[in-house]
């Protein structure tokens, strides 16, 4: 049953469950000013502190301790503009009723904060286990993806999460990070957002731009990839992250396994078949080719016997694509040999003077 009682400020006491820490000045000092005026319109919700009295015998409630349930604002405005007491309701409720009920009373507000709103979601959860995000969703009509992807975040490292703070990044910056899975490619795409002040937008871009499509996959992913959390159709369930067609969040895996299949099964696929490579290099990064020597960029076309080499390669990207370079990935001699004859002989001969002669010193 509800009582509605005047209570003394002195026996009333924070709930230190409450998940918000801080409030907007200006927005206190008007609920001060309105206070001061006209009194506190709506009363707050408190229950009896544990082990004391649960009810109220009389309308005088001087000798029992309250805890606040919701209401936390205005009792700090009163408190603030000198009264001696606060309207209340006082209920009945164990710990966790009180705790649902300051849960949700305190989500329905507009001033509450993303860090809060997400510790809030952190807190109930903690309490509650993994169901509870149902329950919580339920209770609230806010969406299970949203109050996972708002726990998620704060698994994120210190640094970002104080840059939320600071307001220095957004929640999105941070939902977008949460797609990659790989450490390595996390490190590097930290730095490149907060040295090129990414938006959310940029930041989104740029991931993507990493993130293979999953359609473009040469090994099977039907079991592999269907419920691995890489895949970005998993992540938007889980997390409620917009990203559109299946991809690959963790780069370094998905080449392996690319890597993997190709190796096996070159000579079955349409590019072998196209440009009767043996075998395939993927493109490093920054378009660096070291490793492999191009044909047509030189002008020529492979020699006769590169047709039995196996450096004879085709070199393409990770998702397959490219198939326009017929490369040698053999040693260089070899590639001068079928480019330049010419040059080959003549630094052949310099090699081998260069080894008579130190042979002929010793």
């Amino acid at each position: 049953m509800n009582n509605f009682h005047e209570i003394r400020l002195d026996k009333i006491s924070s709930n230190p469950r409450n998940p918000r820490k801080s409030y907007d000045t200006r927005k206190l000092g008007e609920l001060i000013s309105s206070i001061k005026q006209k009194g506190v319109i709506e009363p707050i919700i408190v229950r009896p502190r544990k082990g004391k009295l649960k009810t109220p015998r009389t309308e005088n409630s001087h000798d029992i301790d309250y805890e606040i349930v919701a209401g936390e604002r205005r009792y700090q405005a009163s408190v603030k503009a000198g009264l001696a007491t606060i309207p209340a309701v006082v209920r009945e409720l164990t710990d966790d009723e009180a705790y649902d009920f300051m849960l949700v009373e305190n989500l329905q507000r507009d001033d509450l904060s993303e860090r809060e709103e997400a510790e809030s979601f952190k807190a109930y959860i903690g309490r509650r286990g993994e169901d509870g995000i149902s329950a919580l969703a339920e209770r609230t009509g806010i969406a299970p993806g949203y109050i996972r992807g708002r726990i998620k975040v704060l698994e994120l490292p210190a640094r970002l999460l104080k840059a939320w703070d600071d307001g220095k990044i957004a929640f999105g910056h941070l939902q977008q990070l949460l797609l990659i899975q790989d450490p390595e490619e996390f490190k590097e795409t930290v730095a490149r957002m907060f040295s090129w002040q990414m938006t959310v937008k940029e930041l989104m871009s740029y991931i993507k731009e990493q993130a293979p499509p999953l359609s473009s996959a040469f090994f099977p992913t039907k079991d592999r990839c269907a419920k691995c959390q890489s895949n970005s159709t998993v992540q938007i369930e889980l997390f409620d992250i917009e990203t559109k067609g299946a991809r690959c969040l963790n780069p370094a895996c998905f080449r392996k396994r690319q890597e993997e299949w190709l190796t096996a099964n070159w000579k079955t696929t349409a590019l072998a078949k196209k440009h009767e490579t043996n075998g395939f290099r993927f493109e490093e990064a920054g378009n660096n080719r070291s490793n492999v020597r191009p044909f047509y960029s030189w002008g020529t076309q492979p020699g006769k016997k590169c047709k039995s080499c196996p450096h004879f390669v085709t070199v393409i990207n990770i998702t397959g694509r490219g198939g326009k370079e017929k490369a040698c990935a053999g040693p260089k001699t070899c590639f001068d040999a079928v480019t330049n004859p010419r040059s080959a002989k003549k630094e052949h001969r310099f090699v081998y003077d260069r080894k008579r002669k130190k042979n002929t010193v010793d």
